[in-house]
């Protein structure tokens, strides 16, 4: 459901798909969230020295039960070795000094920490290596559902078109599909959202 909204940041107008977006974009998202920290900041200037006051050993017991956290930290500076890896999220290959890191970019760290934050793959992810470049490219970058070609360019920075391609699951997962390359095809974002949740002999 798309619903006008105006942005409480910067004032614009912007399409919001549900009820809980406040924001047109991730900057004046974080632009509240800054707000928010210096009006509590404000409102409680002497947290700081309080807390400080009353554990006034905790910098020497956490030195003490963390000894190796200088020379550990000093290892994941920049510059000290870079590893080879390939992304979790689209494939790729790329170097880091990051002993953690699994995604090459910010879009795919974002996407990877939205998939782990989505209940209703619990159990249910067969490939965890499903990308939507991957999808694009076995089906040849046609929905499935319609015929048609899906279009990349079919997205500004806070809208989705519908002839943007999607991860479409034959069998809903919520109605015990797998997240599996047998279950996953390709198709347009306004075609998804049509199909909804049913299967295929029910539209």
């Amino acid at each position: 459901m798309e619903i006008n909204a105006t942005c409480k940041i910067c004032g614009k107008p912007y399409i919001k798909r549900n009820g809980k977006t406040k924001y047109c974009s991730d900057e004046c998202k974080r632009e509240a969230t800054r707000i928010r920290q210096l009006k509590w900041r404000e409102e409680h200037p002497d947290y700081h020295k309080e807390w400080c006051d009353a554990h006034p050993d905790y910098d020497k017991q956490w030195a003490e039960a963390h000894p190796d956290y200088a020379r550990d930290r000093s290892r994941r500076k920049r510059g000290t070795v870079e590893v080879e890896r390939e992304c979790v999220i689209c494939g790729k290959a790329f170097t880091t000094t990051f002993p953690h890191k699994i995604t090459c970019s910010t879009n795919c760290r974002r996407k990877f920490r939205n998939r782990r934050g989505d209940t209703r793959l619990e159990g249910k992810v067969v490939d965890a290596d499903i990308t939507l470049e991957k999808l694009f490219n076995r089906d040849a970058g046609k929905c499935y559902l319609c015929g048609e070609q899906c279009d990349w360019s079919d997205r500004t920075e806070n809208v989705t078109g519908m002839r943007y391609p999607s991860i479409e699951h034959v069998v809903p997962v919520s109605r015990g599909g797998l997240h599996s390359w047998e279950n996953v095809r390709l198709a347009h974002f306004g075609c998804n959202i049509k199909k909804s949740n049913r299967l295929l002999a029910e539209i």
